[in-house]
């Protein structure tokens, strides 16, 4: 699988992130298998899922702290992460408040032909607007699936799709339903007090827009302005609908949905399996700086502890990660079908905000219910991992 790393907060230069840690991501995409504080059932399928190389690419993407400049800055390759010099040469000079990086392990073509290709188009993150968006998963069957996705697309998105990957077809049907929300709820996004989804809203009319009279509608609506709880809300439909399409081909498909996605002011991510193993692996920490040279980053952790249901926390900046960049005793496991939501400030990107973690009540299939639904609620740390890693 592959490996992407989230950053809100102060700004920071891209090194300190990307090449520094010793498990920075560039390292993570030479060999991926810190894991501290996961501990999985079956061992042998992990290892199976889990590509410890991941050499088919990477992206980056970051944000201006001027407001005004809305759209990221993207940058991508084909090449091995850590080989590409001019990687290096820019996370040197560049200093973000947001960033999105990602090292891509492609599909194997044996699994789905319809998916794999090493090639730019398929490289992560994948932008729209101001909007950037990343996965580490896949979906059992995409190809079966695919073209009654797509059918839910309105044409500004369908059009946009330029490789053949499962994650930029997630992304698309997310901008999708946040159009529709936005459209259906028919006010200016603020802020909501809560994230929690009603089982009635759940089932979004993804064709709401298709009639002549209310296209012209849609058309004024404006997807970049959706507050965080929107994108959630938004997010959460999305892995909703994907699950609903599996079940419809096969009660027992299986898929796995680390999903990443940016206004660049807030950052919603999901750590979500539809299976009988653990999602991919997903941390987090809250943290007041970062500082270091290479090979030897120090976190400043912040002092305040998150819960489920924290609603603020007093720090200025936010990483989640596939895997920890660092051993520092700040790295939280983000529990299974967990959502969490960095809310981030409209007027200024510096500022992390308001933190959420929220559980993902996705209605599945019975046969594939997970008898633990929040993470590793009853098991040990695995054997070595620091005991500072508890799931939240």
């Amino acid at each position: 699988m592959c490996r992407w790393m989230a950053y809100k907060g102060s700004p920071v230069r891209l090194e300190l992130l990307l090449t520094y840690p010793e498990n920075s991501i560039i390292n993570q995409a030479k060999d991926a298998q810190f894991l501290p504080g996961c501990k999985y059932k079956n061992q042998n399928l992990l290892d199976k899922r889990n590509c410890r190389v991941n050499a088919d690419g990477f992206g980056v993407a970051w944000y201006s702290d001027d407001i005004k400049r809305k759209h990221a800055c993207l940058f991508r390759s084909t090449k091995p992460s850590w080989g590409d010099c001019n990687l290096a040469e820019i996370s040197s000079y560049v200093e973000s408040p947001t960033i999105f990086a990602h090292v891509r392990a492609m599909t194997s073509p044996g699994i789905d032909p319809v998916v794999g290709a090493v090639s730019l188009q398929n490289c992560h993150p994948f932008k729209h607007k101001s909007f950037t968006f990343m996965h580490n998963g896949g979906i059992q069957h995409f190809s079966r699936i695919k073209r009654k996705m797509q059918s839910l697309f309105y044409d500004e998105f369908y059009n946009k799709i330029a490789g053949s990957t499962d994650s930029e077809n997630i992304f698309m049907l997310f901008l999708s339903i946040l159009k529709t929300d936005m459209m259906t709820m028919n006010t200016m996004p603020e802020e909501e007090e809560s994230l929690n989804v009603p089982d009635s809203e759940m089932q979004t009319d993804l064709q709401l827009c298709q009639s002549p009279e209310k296209k012209a509608k849609c058309t004024d609506v404006d997807v970049t302005k959706a507050s965080a709880s929107q994108i959630a809300s938004a997010l959460s439909k999305t892995i909703q609908k994907i699950v609903d399409l599996m079940v419809e081909i096969s009660q027992t498909s299986q898929c796995s949905l680390n999903l990443a996605v940016t206004n660049g002011t807030a950052i919603v991510a999901t750590r979500f399996r539809r299976g009988h193993s653990a999602p991919p692996s997903l941390y987090f920490a809250t943290v007041n700086g970062v500082e270091g040279v290479c090979g030897n980053v120090k976190i400043k952790a912040c002092s305040e502890k998150i819960k489920r249901g924290t609603k603020r926390l007093k720090c200025q900046s936010v990483i989640i990660s596939s895997e920890p960049l660092t051993t520092d005793k700040c790295w939280n496991v983000i529990g299974d079908n967990t959502m969490i939501v960095v809310h981030g400030d409209e007027k200024n990107r510096s500022i992390a905000g308001k933190i959420e973690l929220q559980h993902l009540d996705i209605k599945q299939c019975k046969g594939l219910r997970r008898s633990i639904m929040y993470t590793h609620r009853a098991s040990k740390p695995t054997a070595g991992a620091p005991s500072f890693l508890a799931p939240v």
